[in-house]
């Protein structure tokens, strides 16, 4: 006799309804925002909302599909995406309190890193990432997972189904690319800017900071067209790491 599929509430650990009451004081803190001044400068209640968005969404996502279907797999990825946007909001308070956007560099593998940032990002089953070269670069790990969750959620958002993010090496540097919808030539020299948005939905906030980052550790990110017609960001002045 096959054994019954136990119900969401007693699969559902402690540490779920713990993070949960934490994820919605998280979602209150950023549910009031004033995304920018006149002169387009990032306030920090926006910048908390920004980051940690995603990782709420994706938490959201995972928690639904474990009640529809009682796996509690789900549970424990909705888990790590609540950890993350906690993450996020301590980071973000360290760089108001510090000024410094990029801490300690060390030797970074890019492979696990750009997973982790996917799974943070990711909520469904209709969008991947390909990961095309494992290498190592010298960089803030906790800076550049935040880089390449603004760039895997900038391509999540703007798609209407499906989609494909890859991420590999360049001669000087790296490249995130997708399948998506792209960004036009005329809107390239602006999806950088503090509160420039290509649709309605955004706020501006996310490639500006990926703009921030890049600048911090001394590289430079130019968006082009990928192969497939949708967007490509290569970023170029990395230090690679032998170790």
């Amino acid at each position: 006799m096959p054994e019954p599929r136990r119900s969401l509430s007693t699969a559902t650990p402690r540490a779920f309804v713990t993070k949960t009451t934490r994820l919605s004081c998280i979602q209150q803190r950023g549910s009031t925002v004033i995304p920018f001044s006149r002169h387009g400068s990032t306030t920090p209640t926006a910048l908390s909302k920004c980051r940690c968005r995603r990782p709420l969404a994706t938490a959201s996502g995972r928690a639904e599909l474990a009640i529809k279907t009682g796996d509690t797999e789900q549970i424990e990825q909705a888990l790590d995406a609540i950890e993350r946007a906690d993450e996020l909001r301590e980071s973000l308070v360290e760089v108001l309190r510090t000024g410094e956007v990029v801490n300690e560099m060390e030797s970074v593998s890019i492979e696990p890193l750009a997973d982790d940032a996917w799974n943070t990002v990711s909520a469904t089953d209709d969008v991947s990432l390909e990961v095309c070269d494992d290498f190592v670069v010298d960089a803030d790990p906790d800076a550049l997972q935040r880089l390449f969750e603004n760039l895997f959620s900038n391509a999540v958002n703007h798609t209407d189904g499906a989609v494909t993010d890859r991420v590999g090496r360049t001669d000087d540097g790296l490249f995130s690319d997708d399948d998506g919808h792209g960004v036009t030539e005329n809107a390239r020299d602006k999806v950088f800017k503090p509160g420039y948005s290509i649709d309605s939905s955004g706020d501006g906030v996310g490639l500006a900071s990926v703009k921030q980052i890049t600048m911090s550790h001394g590289w430079d990110i130019n968006v082009t067209e990928s192969d497939e017609g949708g967007a490509r960001f290569e970023i170029s002045g990395v230090e690679f790491s032998t170790e």
